[in-house]
């Protein structure tokens, strides 16, 4: 992965007897000995309780540089480096729209637990992501295209250009608790916020998700001959 996709945190601790900070900027994940390195540059060894952990950058996960960390340690915010590495694209883009949802609502307001975020990194293929709708009208156009409401298939092709599509779009995103995030539709339904770290004794870095599981169908018009040509992919319970 390039350096520019990495997340990088600055540790600072105060130094004894006087009002001044020593700094040292860490890309994670790292090995132990790079941290050990950050927490000597830092005058932090042996310290930990006057050190502070900041974000400075996180490109799979911007909105959390903005964010304040209720507590982190550096084997939280390594082990977080970790899970963000081995997410696909369709999973980083729904935990983002995941992330900003709760960040919109005031969920962080007071500070966000790492527990709660890494553990938002999992069962993140419960989610739906639809490439290229980003307004409800764009969204209302996919459903009548692909008849996803059931009552649209009772309904000709000239009644079916009758509809208001953008009713028909905030209807179905709000039924699916969907929401538009950087160009994706993703629809939240089937996230079951799973509760894999307990706070204390981190995950084993390759758990399996669990939960519900899920099957993925191609959605496209009708008459396609190309399966390339498939609009989407939709999650669907088993």
């Amino acid at each position: 992965m390039a350096l520019k996709d990495k997340l990088v945190i600055e540790i600072s601790a105060e130094q004894m007897h006087k009002s001044e900070y020593h700094y040292a900027d860490l890309i994670l994940p790292a090995t132990d000995g790079q941290i050990e390195d950050a927490m000597q540059r830092a005058r932090a060894v042996g310290r930990e309780g006057h050190m502070q952990l900041n974000v400075l950058s996180c490109p799979k996960l911007p909105e959390l540089a903005d964010t304040r960390l209720d507590a982190p340690t550096i084997k939280e915010l390594n082990f977080l480096a970790q899970r963000l590495e081995k997410l696909t694209e369709n999973q980083l883009i729904g935990l983002n729209a995941l992330f900003e949802t709760q960040k919109e609502a005031g969920e962080f307001e007071f500070g966000l637990p790492l527990k709660d975020l890494i553990n938002m990194t999992y069962d993140l293929d419960g989610m739906t992501v639809v490439p290229g709708l980003s307004s409800d009208r764009a969204l209302g156009e996919f459903v009548r295209d692909n008849e996803m409401e059931p009552y649209m298939q009772k309904m000709t092709n000239e009644t079916l250009k009758l509809l208001d599509l953008e009713k028909v779009g905030k209807k179905f995103r709000e039924s699916e608790c969907g929401v538009y995030s950087n160009g994706h539709y993703v629809a939240r339904l089937g996230y079951c916020w799973p509760e894999v770290y307990d706070g204390e004794t981190l995950p084993e870095p390759e758990r399996k998700a669990v939960g519900g599981g899920f099957i993925q169908m191609l959605i496209a018009k009708s008459g396609l001959e190309n399966p390339e040509e498939a609009k989407t992919i939709v999650n669907k319970a088993m």
